[in-house]
């Protein structure tokens, strides 16, 4: 996040600035001191959750930008903006995509952990909100090696068979069955990074889901990565510097590619970064308006509680890489707007 926020700087070669970094492991209240004794316009971080709440009663003589978000969506005072890489971003964009596509039946798959819980009702509150229904959904457990089970059962596949056995035995022949999803939803949801997802998703395609659109959190897709034929026909929403980079991410991502390869597995903290120095540079200026500008990792749009939420576009593996759906993408900046250093 620091180098990407550098990265921003240098980008933009303005002069004008200067940034001081502040080791936070002192405490959150010794380094807001001394960044403001520093007389700093603008304090940026810190990037952990329960930091941004530490410094939440502190702040209010400046602007902060802090690179988390305080929980139960709670706004801050004026001034407090929290910005993120925020799954809910990614769970709308889903959502409002497949309700635009009138797929208003689903299942869904998601981990049996808080983060998997988190997404999961997410989701199911946007989309449910907008008019769909979630029929079934299932936690698998996400250290399993096998996830036929849970894939058969939201599916309806178990019962399928089950119907398949009971005919062979009233039969007593042979009976010739192809398993096939259940016919009574669009589309299907999955929260899972990348390993589990090499799992799932042939699991998926084995079990008859092969003709629904699958769509996952970008959780499913490691930057960087060569070839990825197991997630085949995934679809997942990102930002425009993992799936769309323009010419002010092209440059960064390839000289980060040269100089750390390995980085690029985390690199959307890299984009963070660079956008919160273009937020922070706004921010200066006065506050920032409602109205965003195409970041690195989105669109950015600020609400009235000073949440900065990222307007996402689509990519879907094909051939084993993340092909852009440029015409699902942010929309471009406004005429006349500038796109942020």
């Amino acid at each position: 996040v620091r180098d990407g926020f550098f990265a921003g700087l240098l980008a933009a070669g303005d002069g004008r600035v200067a940034v001081e970094v502040i080791d936070a492991a002192g405490g959150i209240a010794t380094a807001y001191n001394v960044a403001r004794d520093a007389g700093a316009d603008v304090i940026v971080g810190p990037l952990l959750k329960e930091a941004v709440e530490a410094l939440l009663p502190l702040a209010g003589d400046r602007p902060v930008l802090a690179l988390n978000y305080l929980g139960d969506d709670r706004p801050g005072p004026p001034g407090f903006y929290q910005f993120g890489l925020a799954p809910e971003d990614e769970t709308a964009a889903i959502a409002d995509r497949v309700l635009a596509g009138r797929q208003l039946r689903g299942v869904a798959l998601a981990p049996d952990n808080a983060w998997g819980r988190r997404i999961l009702n997410a989701f199911n509150a946007r989309y449910g909100a907008g008019g769909g229904s979630l029929v079934a959904w299932q936690f698998y457990d996400p250290a399993a090696a096998d996830f036929a089970v849970p894939v058969r059962t939201v599916l309806g596949s178990d019962a399928a068979v089950a119907r398949a056995r009971r005919l062979q035995a009233n039969l007593g022949e042979p009976v010739e069955f192809e398993a096939s999803a259940r016919p009574d939803v669009d589309f299907i949801f999955v929260a899972a990074n990348t390993g589990v997802a090499r799992l799932l998703a042939p699991a998926l395609r084995f079990h008859g889901a092969g003709a629904l659109p699958v769509y996952a959190t970008s959780a499913v897709y490691e930057d960087g990565l060569a070839s990825e034929p197991d997630l085949e026909g995934l679809w997942f929403p990102d930002s425009p510097w993992v799936i769309d980079p323009d010419s002010r991410a092209r440059p960064v991502k390839a000289a980060l590619a040269g100089a750390a390869p390995e980085a690029l597995a985390i690199s959307r903290l890299y984009a963070l970064g660079y956008d919160a120095y273009g937020l922070a540079v706004r921010l200066a200026a006065g506050p920032l308006p409602a109205a965003g500008y195409a970041g690195v990792t989105g669109r950015l749009s600020v609400d009235a509680g000073g949440r900065i939420h990222r307007e996402l576009g689509f990519a879907r593996i094909a051939g084993g890489v993340a092909v852009a759906d440029r015409g699902a993408a942010p929309s471009p900046a406004p005429a006349g707007e500038s796109p942020g250093p």
